[in-house]
């Protein structure tokens, strides 16, 4: 049984006892490699990403890449609760205001993108909208609202191989000049997720 001081020591590691990764400096230079993410990222956008992509009817290669490489730099696939005392959930970080507001603001526009939405959650059919900790375990629903997240956003998205086109839209559009995420430091994941690195 684990006692206090064991708890204390590993509140910030994830379930394999590794410490949070910070990007930095390091980062930038090197490039991010598979082994620093928390799980395996060619099958998180295997088995998540391309099928909620798919099921929302909104795929292509541009879509799957930025949303690969939102959760990437958010979570580095390992972190499904921000770090500290911040509210964001689940891979891709998303603060549950901005979950309120795509479903009040963006999501009734388009009547079979809720329905499909509805369907791909658990949450009771008599609610208006779905709770945002339903993204902590339900990563295709994640994966789905990251996606409607930029379909809203009326600018088109960067090229599926523009790495810092992405970079630069995920800080504008995703993380926002309020985010702490900088260019620099959010490059690295989606030139990954573009296939430019590992």
């Amino acid at each position: 049984m684990s006692t206090p001081e064991d708890m204390a020591q590993c509140e910030h590691r994830d379930c394999f006892g590794n410490p949070p990764i910070a990007a930095g400096r390091d980062e930038i230079r090197r490039g991010m490699t598979m082994s620093e993410y928390g799980l395996d990222a060619h099958q998180f956008r295997e088995h998540v990403v391309r099928p909620a992509l798919q099921r929302l009817a909104l795929w292509s290669q541009a879509a799957e890449n930025l949303v690969h490489g939102t959760a990437l730099k958010e979570s580095n696939l390992r972190y499904v609760r921000q770090l500290g005392s911040g509210p964001a959930v689940g891979p891709f970080q998303m603060e549950p205001e901005t979950h309120l507001s795509l479903w009040v603001n963006g999501i009734p526009r388009y009547p079979v993108l809720r329905a499909e939405l509805v369907n791909m959650t658990t949450f009771s059919r008599g609610a208006d909208v779905p709770s945002p900790s339903e993204m902590i375990a339900n990563w295709i629903y994640a994966a789905a609202m990251c996606r409607v997240h930029y379909y809203l956003v009326p600018k088109r998205l960067p090229a599926a191989d523009d790495a810092l086109g992405m970079a630069k839209y995920w800080k504008t559009y995703y993380n926002s000049v309020m985010g702490k995420g900088t260019v620099d430091g959010a490059l690295p994941h989606f030139q990954f997720a573009c296939g430019v690195l590992g």
